[in-house]
């Protein structure tokens, strides 16, 4: 509340000197202030009803100011003054010479109130039990609410009184404070389970930008610098294991690595000069750096401790280092050249190129519990990438346009299964607008995706020899060899000046094309209409109906052991045991979205009423199969993200005055969500002599139902 009530009085302070300042001017000011009540009742879920809002009993205030004349100006806008979702925004300067701004807003992200959990210190870095080993399903007694608030301000001046260079300075900083849920996976006693834990968010960014330039036709360039600066409270989170005595040290703690601190510079320079025949270049070149380290607790100069329980207690491991140093950088640069030579002929040749490089270090690893000792460095990351392309814009007679297009993409990636990947992009967009009423667009795009194959290498070379079995198999989407076609069409027709409707379809069909183990095909079909109708100068309604339906087919195996990896042996699909099987998974989703509204001048410029119906529906559907021989056993799960949203809204608006105004209305929503992850979930708090996995509340029950009653008053001058 303090920062609340500090930002609010610079920002009033600043409008009254401002206002100040032209004391001397007439003062066409304008605006107006609004102040809003509400009433609400929910029946649910209160944090996803309120997920990224703040909307609740209480009196909402909004402010609107406006001064302009012939030499200044000032905006100044307030919203849901003191809530968490206030915003703030003052802009002011003068006409050809300078201007500056200052904003806030907050936004908060509910996920869950009152989850529970049998740790002590949630929103703190330390997690403590009041017992060496938690009995199961130990009843939980400290409450917390998953939840993080943003916060963030910004101030920046723009200088143009030395036309044709200028000036643009802007600092932004950013606050997150809260609590999410964190994972951490813990292995006891022979058996595995995990545990959900209150992971403490304070996080501030603090931001630079400075830019000079020069603009004056037919050249415009400018050089600018960006500096981020990201800082966490603490980088570790640490907690008692609840159901080992064999943690960490003395006091019984293990940590789980939260974001490390960072910084990162960008520099960057941009040019545009237009040349003859109605043409310009386009000019773009920029370099980043971003560093951060973090360092491990360490048992001595050379031992770091590892989270695993072994006979005789916590397993050392040894590092080549103790603090890992991270540095990245990346170059691009990008040219594009426009030209409308002749009047039916425009076109676009573009270059682009860019490159990351992961400087980070790499840290040897040995844990003598794992692969005899052999020891293991972290892999690196980096790739390149090389993209160019040129798009004609032909008119053709009986108004229509072509637009044909080609792009090629050239990736090179630091990975051993597919090192490199090239994309060949082909597209034409036909347009048809012959008469006045109605324009008709339909467009093709194809993509050809082909993929260089490498040889995975593992960690450790005892594993190498299994994974040249299975590997040859196996493509990861992001760069397996793909076909896509994309097809689209859309119309759009207004018949009447009080009249138009539109409809689109759109197909995309993906398939990996070299793909054996992994994500096989993936289908896309949408549809969709709407509609604007003013039947007279009473009454105008609208309206949209959306479709679409997705499609994805995978297959994959499951395997300890190079045996039976092969999916060519007949023993693929046949020999299993109760590690090693394989399994396909068909997925399917649906969504619907409607809505009509209407609004209604009962009394001309006195008396408005406007009515909001929407409706937004998915279902989704596995079809999952196990090969254990012929045939598959199959199980077919229908609740799988399945989601309904209904909305209602009628609001009322009565001109008092040309000055006053009333507003009152009533909104309801519902929202329902059904999903096998989260269906029936309960909290368990057990041992691992039980297997209980510890589970705290987040994201469950996400269901509930609102009806929101708000009457308020308006002010304008």
């Amino acid at each position: 509340m303090k920062k609340i009530l500090t930002y609010t009085a610079v920002l009033c302070a600043l409008f009254l000197l401002s206002t100040g300042a032209y004391a001397d001017e007439a003062k066409p000011l304008s605006g107006e202030i609004k102040a809003v009540g509400k009433l609400v009742n929910v029946d649910g879920n209160e944090a996803k009803f309120n997920e990224y809002r703040d909307l609740q009993d209480g009196v909402y205030g909004d402010i609107r100011l406006k001064y302009d004349n012939n030499r200044y100006f000032m905006k100044f806008n307030a919203g849901d003054i003191a809530y968490d979702t206030q915003s703030y925004k003052l802009e002011s300067g003068m006409w050809g010479k300078f201007k500056f701004y200052l904003k806030y807003n907050e936004i908060p992200h509910n996920i869950t109130y009152n989850a529970r959990t049998i740790f002590s210190g949630a929103g703190t870095y330390r997690l403590t039990t009041g017992a060496v080993l938690v009995p199961a399903n130990a009843d939980p007694t400290n409450f917390f609410d998953y939840s993080v608030d943003r916060k963030q301000f910004e101030a920046g001046v723009k200088l143009d009184v030395l036309k044709p260079l200028y000036l643009d300075l802007s600092y932004a900083r950013e606050d997150r404070d809260g609590i999410k849920p964190a994972g951490v996976a813990l292995r006891t006693g022979g058996g595995s389970f995990f545990a959900e834990i209150p992971e403490p968010v304070d996080y501030v960014t603090n931001s630079l930008k400075a830019e000079v330039g020069y603009a004056k036709n037919p050249v415009f360039f400018s050089f600018a610098y960006f500096y981020s600066e990201f800082s966490n409270e603490q980088d570790k989170l640490f907690f008692v294991n609840p159901n080992s005595i064999n943690t960490l040290n003395a006091t019984r703690d293990d940590y789980l690595t939260l974001p490390p601190d960072n910084k990162y510079h960008n520099y960057s320079f941009k040019g545009v000069v237009k040349l003859p025949l109605y043409s310009a270049l386009n000019v773009n070149i920029a370099r980043s750096d971003t560093r951060s380290d973090f360092a491990f607790p360490m048992l001595n100069a050379t031992k770091s401790y590892w989270v695993r329980d072994v006979a005789g207690g916590i397993q050392e491991v040894t590092l080549t280092d103790s603090e890992f140093d991270g540095k990245l950088t990346a170059n691009s640069y990008s040219f594009v050249l426009t030209s409308r030579p002749v009047g039916f002929l425009g076109a676009k040749a573009f270059y682009k190129y860019y490159d990351k490089k992961n400087k980070s270090d790499e840290i040897g690893h040995t844990d003598s519990n794992v692969n005899g000792g052999s020891q293991f460095f972290n892999h690196l990351f980096d790739y390149e990438k090389r993209s160019y392309g040129v798009e004609l814009d032909v008119k053709l007679p009986a108004k229509f346009s072509l637009t044909p297009a080609y792009s090629r993409l050239n990736t090179k990636r630091n990975r051993t299964d597919l090192p490199e990947t090239t994309d060949n992009i082909y597209a034409v967009d036909l347009k048809w607008s012959g008469v006045d009423f109605m324009t008709a667009k339909v467009g093709y795009e194809r993509l050809d995706r082909q993929s260089t194959k490498g040889r995975t290498e593992t960690l450790f070379a005892t594993d190498q020899a299994a994974a040249d079995v299975v590997e040859p198999y196996i493509r990861r989407f992001d760069a397996a060899p793909m076909d896509r076609d994309t097809y689209k069409a859309s119309i759009d027709i207004y018949p009447l000046d009080t009249l138009s409707f539109g409809l689109h379809y759109k197909n995309k069909k993906s398939e990996f094309t070299d793909t054996v183990l992994g994500l096989r095909d993936d289908k896309t079909n949408e549809y969709g209409i709407d509609a604007d109708w003013r039947i007279n100068s009473f009454i105008a309604v609208s309206g949209y109906v959306e479709y679409e339906e997705t499609k994805v087919s995978q297959v994959q195996r499951a395997s300890t052991s190079s045996a039976g990896l092969d999916p060519n042996a007949a023993s693929f699909f046949t020999n299993t045991t109760t590690y090693q099987y394989t399994w396909r998974l068909d997925q399917k989703d649906k969504t619907y979205n409607y809505g009509i509204g209407a609004e209604i001048d009962a009394i001309p410029q006195t008396l408005v009423f406007n009515v909001q119906f929407d409706r937004m529906k998915s279902d989704g559907f596995a079809d999952f199969s196990f090969f254990d021989g012929p045939p598959p056993q199959t199980s077919d799960i229908s609740n799988w993200d399945d989601y309904r949203k209904t909305a209602f809204s009628v609001k009322a608006k009565y001109a008092v005055s040309k000055r006053l105004g009333i507003t009152g209305g009533y909104a309801y929503e519902k929202f329902t969500y059904n999903d096998i992850a989260v269906d029936g979930y309960q909290y368990s708090y057990g041992t691992a002599e039980a297997n209980v996995s510890t589970l705290t509340g987040a994201y469950s029950a996400p269901s509930y139902r609102a009806n929101i009653l708000f009457a308020g008053l308006v002010y304008k001058f």
